[in-house]
This record gives structure tokens, C-alpha cells and sequence, in this order.
């Protein structure tokens, strides 16, 4: 006794069609927002953000990518921290330079008076920028 298929065989024409179908899926760029990134204002995008401590403080690290289109001499950002009551911890402004359109750069700021077992949350945005 055979056993009988519940579905029939797929021609090799629509398997071929399947496979092209998945590979331009597979090929299509995935957005910021798909690779895990988060838009902080005009075309920057921030991802991996990690609190550490540095002393008696902490620092930040993370990493922010230029998708504004444009290369820049100085990109402006600001780092809004909260604490476990949500108050705020810290304000403060940070730059990264040379920072070339689609680009990756990883950032690292002292955060005085932060202990990285009380922040609760941050905000990063974009500030401004120097152009080359």
C-alpha cells in the first residue's frame, strides 16, 4: 500500500516561482526599525544602547547610523536619563565626528552622577551638525 499525497506536487515552473519569490523577500534592504534601530530625528537612528559603570558614574555606549543622507563634520546628539522614579538623572549634549552618510558609529559618554543600576530609562534625539 502507497501513500497517497494529501497535496498535489507543486510543477517545476511554480517551485522556480516560490524560489524567486523568496529570494527577492530575502534580498529587499530591511528598514532601521527591522534591524533593531530606533529613529532619534533627521535620518539617525540609534541601537544597542547599554549602560556601564565608570567610577563612581556610568557611561553609555551604543551605536548611532547616519541615514540623513548627507556626510557630516560634527552630528549633535542629546541623552535624557531617568532614574527607577523616573526623575531625571542627567542632560547632556554629545557629538560624534566625521560622521560620513550611511554610516555606523559607535558612541561612549561619561554620565556623571548616573548609577547604571538606577536608570530606568533615556531619550536620545538629534541635536544638529556641522557639515564638511
Amino acid at each position: 500500500a502507497g501513500i497517497t499525497p494529501s497535496a498535489e506536487l507543486l510543477t517545476e515552473k511554480e517551485v522556480a516561482a516560490v524560489a524567486e519569490q523568496a529570494a527577492a523577500e530575502a534580498a529587499k534592504p530591511k528598514t532601521p526599525e527591522e534591524e533593531g534601530y530606533e529613529a532619534i530625528g533627521d535620518g539617525f537612528y540609534v541601537k544597542g544602547v547599554q549602560f556601564k559603570s565608570f567610577g563612581s558614574s556610568a557611561r553609555v555606549v551604543g551605536e548611532i547610523r547616519n541615514l540623513s543622507g548627507q556626510d557630516h563634520r560634527t552630528a549633535i546628539f542629546n541623552i535624557m536619563v531617568y532614574n527607577l522614579n523616573n526623575v531625571l538623572v542627567t542632560d547632556r549634549d554629545f557629538t560624534v565626528k566625521g560622521f560620513n552618510k550611511d554610516t555606523v558609529k559607535v558612541f561612549q559618554e561619561p554620565l556623571t552622577g548616573a548609577d547604571p543600576g538606577d536608570i530606568s530609562r533615556y531619550v536620545i534625539k538629534f541635536k544638529g551638525v556641522t557639515q564638511f
